[in-house]
């Protein structure tokens, strides 16, 4: 089971992020500079790290 799962990035509000949560878009807190288009680890409603998309293909390709 995935506690967190990478995400993407589809709009950025100062310190607040969109992201596309599986075809859902939620608001979420993100303290660090991120940018459209990136992915990431939300947990509890706050980005804890920014992944490269070498991990968003690895949990693709593995479930979770």
């Amino acid at each position: 089971m995935c506690l967190k799962y990478p995400v993407e990035v589809v709009e950025v509000n100062k310190d607040e992020v969109v992201v596309n949560w599986g075809g859902e878009y939620k608001k979420v807190l993100a303290m660090d500079d991120i940018k459209q288009g990136d992915y990431v680890l939300v947990q509890n409603g706050i980005v804890v790290e920014v992944v490269d998309r070498k991990a968003k293909e690895f949990f693709d390709n593995h479930g979770c």
